[in-house]
């Protein structure tokens, strides 16, 4: 605190820097900047050392742009040991690679210490056994072999003159041996092979300039894109119309790289096939050719060869898509899948906003395809006509004849469908959690599966488990919330009676349009996602919530019907409709989003979603019977009233434990709250109508919870207790 004043004449020695401070600041020092260069190393600058330097860079650069989890550090120590080799040879500066891959390490996501001891071992293997770089070299070789041979076609000697026909003699004496005479021929075939071979031939033949070819002039820049979240490529298929992310092993890059390969090495044959040396060659078979011809014939053939040898061996195939990641554009999963009002088909995109259907562009940066083509023809015509088995499903889903009065089953059918179309649309901006509840055997799932399997698996997660929603973290797995990234439809199958809403959960995954969720896949780091899907929880009786206005607003109930369908009226519905009726149920719920959009937006509505009366009657039915367990024991089994003396915190812990065990038998124990959340909710009930919480003071500022003044347990006899609980 205040400012520091300098004393004159005081006579004051500054205290020796401890010797460990010092150490730590040089160690500190070293990783932290880059190192100075020394005039031991500058002999190297007569090997090219520019070169080794963009080198150098370019295998740290490999190691910085691997954001995937799973061998950074293998990829850091066998780079950082071929730079060190090039170190020991002279040709640059060990301090600097230390530098360069320090950095690099650290911002692939290694941390400090470990990218430290994996240098420093590289390091020590490095510098053991030096080797120069000269695959630059090598490849500028070629480049001048094969600009002499095409810029001086071979010439007949001055011995052997022109080719007149008529047969000479070898060196040799021998007259009956042939002696070929190359003839003036121009070394390029022409044609298109010699067009596309001079533009290969523009890059040297090695694999950072043949990586900028690739993307250059294949379309690789267009085509290609690094995801740096998940550490692989995102290439765009023309052919479907859409973004595909790329496995670990580069599969759908490589087989783009792989075909441009195959163009070249097969033009480099047939341009060889025609070449002067080549004919040489042939000829000495039959032929006396010198010596050095041969030889020289054999280096130019290498030389037209060295474009495309960098294609054809795994090393160098491997090489350039390494460099292509340097090269392209970057991305992460939030570039993709932004559009929530876009759907791609076979034969199209659907955009719902306009209702019109056009053709694929990359701009759209959509991941998903639905693999069926959209005829919204289908959508004029009514559904029991073009899809009657799907409009039994759902009719029959949401009453059985009698249940309901028709005004209101109808009303359930158009909320069912208009549900179905709106979980088409790629965001949630409804921000609600759809509930079906309903008896067993009406075919609930089924229309959810229905739905789900003509999206496709791109689209539709119909295997999310209820432990993504309820509380009990421990039976949940973060890698399990994965499935959710690029979704649309999420069903949830199945809850059971008990299970209790983990309002964290529900509030993260029904968000409005444009909020992110991080997701973390097996063995991977999280990545951030938008949410795209909406959720739809199928279930007997609905499950239980800590009931706060943010899990309300946020509840659809749909009440369907409560009679099973008898097993003679059970067929395979939903084989019958995939296969005989998908392209007319897709139409119908391309069009119900399409009503979904217009009158949430163009008639400025509240929802577009319908809601009827008794789904609001339900909804105000399920809030009001779903209080805390605590609160309801506290109903029905304590009397309150001033006056009344002390009732123990452990008494009241014991009858609630007996009341769960006669009225909710099927809970289980990590769905029922603990003895500290059970003494923390009834504590809640201080000051209500002349309840007392007692607290004891423990020393520390700690306090015990002792019980309630005020609530009375109301009377269970022995034998009562005996014959109801067994106990």
């Amino acid at each position: 605190t205040g400012q520091y004043t300098w004393q004159e004449g005081a006579e004051l020695d500054i205290p020796v820097l401890p010797a460990w401070v010092a150490e730590e600041v040089r160690r500190r020092e070293k990783a932290g900047r880059r190192a100075p260069s020394t005039a031991v190393w500058t002999k190297g600058q007569d090997a090219g050392a520019d070169e080794v330097g963009a080198r150098v860079g370019e295998l740290a650069d490999e190691v910085a742009f691997n954001r995937g989890e799973g061998g950074r550090n293998n990829q850091l120590l066998t780079n950082a040991r071929m730079a060190f080799q090039y170190a020991a040879a002279g040709q640059i500066d060990p301090g600097e690679v230390e530098y360069l891959f320090m950095q690099a390490g650290m911002s692939c996501g290694l941390g400090e210490a470990e990218c430290r001891h994996t240098v420093g071992n590289a390091r020590g293997y490095g510098m053991a056994k030096p080797r120069p770089w000269t695959a630059r070299g090598s490849a500028q070789e070629a480049t001048a072999l094969y600009q002499t041979w095409k810029g001086t076609p071979v010439q007949a000697t001055e011995d052997e003159g022109p080719d007149t026909g008529e047969e000479k003699e070898g060196e040799d004496g021998d007259a009956d041996e042939a002696v070929f005479v190359p003839p003036v021929v121009p070394p390029s075939s022409g044609g298109e092979d010699g067009a596309f071979m001079d533009g290969v031939r523009r890059y040297p033949p090695d694999q950072m300039n043949q990586a900028r070819y690739f993307c250059d002039h294949d379309g690789a820049r267009l085509l290609l894109r690094w995801n740096l979240s998940a550490g692989t490529y995102m290439v765009y298929d023309m052919e479907r119309g859409h973004w595909r992310q790329d496995d670990a092993k580069h599969t759908l890059a490589g087989s783009r790289l792989t075909e441009l390969g195959i163009r070249i090495s097969d033009a480099t044959e047939r341009e060889v096939a025609a070449s002067l040396p080549a004919m040489t060659l042939k000829a000495a078979r039959t032929a006396k050719i010198k010596k050095e011809e041969v030889t020289a014939a054999k280096q130019e053939i290498n030389g037209m060869r060295a474009w495309a040898k960098v294609y054809t061996t795994a090393g160098s195939h491997n090489g350039i898509l390494n460099y292509t990641r340097t090269i392209v554009d970057h991305c992460t999963a939030l570039d993709f899948d932004t559009h929530s009002a876009l759907m791609n088909f076979r034969n199209g995109t659907y955009d719902v906003r306009t209702g019109q259907l056009r053709a694929h562009t990359m701009n759209d940066m959509l991941t998903h395809q639905v693999g069926h083509e959209l005829d919204m023809g289908l959508a004029d015509k009514p559904l029991e006509e073009v899809a009657p088995h799907f409009h039994k499903l759902v009719t029959r889903m949401c009453a059985a004849p009698g249940e309901v009065t028709p005004e209101a089953h109808e009303k359930r059918v158009q909320a069912v469908l208009r549900l179905l179309g709106y979980t088409l649309h790629g965001s949630n901006p409804e921000k609600t959690m759809a509930v079906f509840v309903g008896g067993t055997a009406i075919g609930k799932n089924q229309a959810l599966e229905v739905a789900g399997q003509l999206l496709g698996n791109q689209l539709a997660w119909l295997g999310a488990r209820p432990q993504l929603l309820i509380e009990g973290k421990s039976e949940r797995h973060d890698a399990d919330e994965y499935g959710l990234a690029g979704r649309r439809l999420v069903l949830v199958n199945e809850m059971r009676e008990g299970q209790v809403l983990d309002e964290g959960q529900v509030l993260r995954f029904v968000g409005p349009e444009g909020t992110q969720v991080g997701l973390r896949r097996m063995r991977q780091d999280r990545e951030d996602h938008w949410i795209t899907w909406t959720m739809c929880v199928t279930t007997n009786e609905l499950p239980r919530s800590r009931m706060t206005p943010q899990i309300i607003n946020r509840l659809t109930i749909m009440q369907l019907s409560q009679v099973p369908v008898p097993r003679s009226e059970q067929y395979d519905i939903k084989a019958a409709i995939l296969t005989e009726e998908g392209p007319a149920v897709l139409a119908h719920l391309v069009a119900q989003w399409r009503a979904w959009y217009t009158a949430k937006h163009t008639e400025h509505s509240s929802t577009g979603l319908i809601r009827s009366e008794e789904m609001e009657e339900s909804l105000g039915t399920y809030t009001e019977s779903n209080r805390p367990l605590e609160l309801e024991f506290m109903d029905e089994c304590t009397e309150r009233g001033i006056g009344i003396p002390l009732t123990g915190a452990a008494d009241l812990w014991g009858r609630f434990q007996l009341w769960v065990k006669e009225q909710h038998p099927n809970l289980r124990k990590e769905e029922l709250p603990g003895r500290n959340a059970f003494y923390a909710s009834i504590r809640g009930l201080d000051g209500q109508d002349g309840v007392e919480a007692v607290m004891e003071a423990k020393g520390g500022g700690r306090f015990q919870f002792r019980g309630l003044r005020g609530v009375r347990l109301l009377p269970l006899s022995v034998s009562d207790m005996a014959r109801r609980y067994g106990a």
